[in-house]
């Protein structure tokens, strides 16, 4: 396998992704790549994702520069299916997403609140005392 997938844009282009290409996708998107795949890929997902594929050999390409990429194989009777299948199987060949090699974050479950950690046995918050509400301090207390 090659490791790039042959792509049809502007012109015949190759796609790939290696873990700099990944590590510029999760800087631009500000998530991981398993959080950004998980939950459906839209319109900027997979501009970035054939921004960050394409670089390897186009350095200076852009974001914008990738959208209009996609928006020319759009107007030439392509549709964005295509794009998806090609950057999947670009991810594939990448080698990068086999089980266990990228850590699912969305797999991971929130721990509860532990007692001692500013939660009750419940799991709620206790809200401190306000300063007013201290023994002794109460208006009404004379303290003589």
């Amino acid at each position: 396998m090659p490791g790039y997938v042959a792509i049809e844009l502007d012109k015949p282009r190759r796609l790939r992704f290696d873990i700099n290409a990944l590590a510029d996708l999760e800087e631009t998107m500000g998530a991981t790549l398993p959080a950004i795949i998980s939950g459906g890929v839209g319109i900027r997902a997979l501009r970035a994702l054939i921004w960050a594929g394409l670089r390897w050999e186009d350095p200076g390409l852009t974001e914008v520069r990738a959208g209009e990429l996609l928006q020319v194989h759009l107007e030439r009777g392509g549709d964005l299916a295509e794009i998806s299948k090609a950057v999947h199987d670009a991810l594939a060949a990448s080698g990068l997403l086999r089980p266990g090699l990228v850590q699912e974050e969305t797999s991971r479950p929130n721990p509860p609140p532990t007692a001692g950690r500013g939660a009750s046995p419940s799991g709620s918050r206790r809200r401190r005392p306000s300063p007013t509400a201290r023994s002794g301090s109460s208006p009404t207390s004379s303290g003589a």
